[in-house]
């Protein structure tokens, strides 16, 4: 399935979309990374090494679901617990409408369906299960694929 690496690193793997991967880890940020095993690779070292910074939120993300064309195709037991937060990223741009701004901007990440701006907080679901359900959705409507993933930790990066 098609997907854009933006940092590729750590070196000699693939992207967060390879389902036969068994390395569950990876970072957004305005782009993805390449998957990892060991959360290190994500040191503030590394990330300052191969993430420029900018105006940007820095994800580091679990894999838990892939979903393409409205299927779930591969799911990932990673112990998720109440306190989880999730993300959800498309493997191809697609169009947002900013209410609060009154303009289309193009973006990978999936809004939660009520939201009016494109905020981290506006990206973060508490429920597994409704995130499911929004990113079932837009895979099916985008035909494309979308990566549901928990939320490890986030560093403002400016």
């Amino acid at each position: 399935m098609k997907q854009t690496i933006t940092y590729n690193f750590p070196e000699n793997s693939s992207g967060p979309f390879d389902i036969e991967s068994d390395k569950e880890i990876f970072v957004s940020a305005n782009g993805i990374s390449n998957l990892t095993k060991n959360i290190s690779d994500f040191s503030l070292e590394k990330l300052s090494q191969n993430v420029p910074m900018g105006y940007k939120t820095i994800v580091i993300c679990k894999r838990a679901q892939v979903w393409e064309n409205g299927k779930l195709i591969k799911e990932w037991n990673n112990n998720q617990n109440s306190e989880s937060k999730f993300y959800a990223l498309s493997n191809i741009p697609y169009e947002f409408h900013r209410l609060d701004w009154d303009t289309k901007i193009s973006t990978e990440t999936i809004y939660k369906p009520d939201s009016v701006d494109a905020s981290l907080n506006s990206s973060i679901w508490d429920s597994l299960i409704e995130c499911s359900e929004s990113v079932k959705k837009h895979s099916e409507t985008h035909n494309c694929a979308v990566i549901i993933s928990e939320i490890i930790d986030t560093i403002n990066w400016h």
